[in-house]
């Protein structure tokens, strides 16, 4: 359902500003534009750095929205910074398994020949866009070329995690995963349509976080996508 709403209102979102781009006749040019916009996107979750033997079950994706103010630099106001607020929802789907025990929560690698409907992490993040940006726009331009480039940062607020067989449902929240996040970002393309791309540089899981067989786990999630750009 989620889904649904979330790919709706971008089709409403992005509809609506192609209209009112074309009706530049009536705007009134302004030399102190800013490129400040809203921010949808769709992304697939790529796990790097896991320990030996692990591997991703299934289509691992993630949504994200939010806003980013734009502060021009230069005169033609075509070089700026842009900070921002947004959150992010991450479906991640592997084949560690998590199991809530009474002394902490445990780990193990699902063995190939076990049957498993479901296994996943899903995270909640707070997140917070820094980017030095440069484009190609002008104050009556609004398709134009754009590269933004930075740092993003990320709090998360919810994780839980779940396996599902024919015998057992588990669902718990995780209290293994390191709160704040961050890592390298970058988004390139022409008007609405962008390519994303984001390299953590920080692990999701904390130290110490280990399969029974004594393998620390790690991860890593770099996240590859589009990201639709709504003036």
């Amino acid at each position: 359902m989620f889904r649904n709403y979330f790919f709706g209102c971008l089709a409403v979102l992005v509809f609506s500003e192609s209209y009112a781009q074309t009706a530049t006749d009536s705007i009134v040019v302004d030399d102190r534009y800013r490129d400040d916009q809203f921010y949808l996107g769709v992304v697939y979750n790529y796990l790097i750095e896991g320990p030996t033997g692990t591997n991703q079950s299934n289509f691992s994706y993630g949504l994200m929205g939010g806003f980013v103010r734009d502060m021009p630099i230069n005169k033609r106001r075509n070089v700026s910074f842009g900070l921002g607020f947004g959150y992010a929802i991450d479906q991640q789907f592997s084949n560690i398994r998590a199991q809530e025990t009474k002394s902490g929560v445990s780990y193990d690698v699902i063995p190939s020949n076990e049957d498993f409907n479901r296994n996943k992490l899903r995270l909640h993040r707070i997140e917070f866009p820094l980017e030095f940006r440069w484009r190609t726009s002008t104050a009556t331009d609004y398709s134009f070329w754009r590269i933004y480039a930075g740092f993003k940062f990320g709090y998360i607020v919810d994780a839980k995690s779940t396996f599902e067989n024919n015998d057992v449902q588990l669902n718990f929240k995780n209290e293994d995963l390191r709160k704040w996040q961050y890592g390298l970002s970058l988004s390139m393309g022409y008007d609405s349509f962008n390519l994303y791309f984001y390299y953590p540089l920080t692990q999701l899981y904390k130290d110490g976080v280990q399969l029974d067989d004594g393998q620390e786990i790690g991860l890593k999630d770099v996240r590859i996508g589009l990201l639709f750009h709504i003036l």
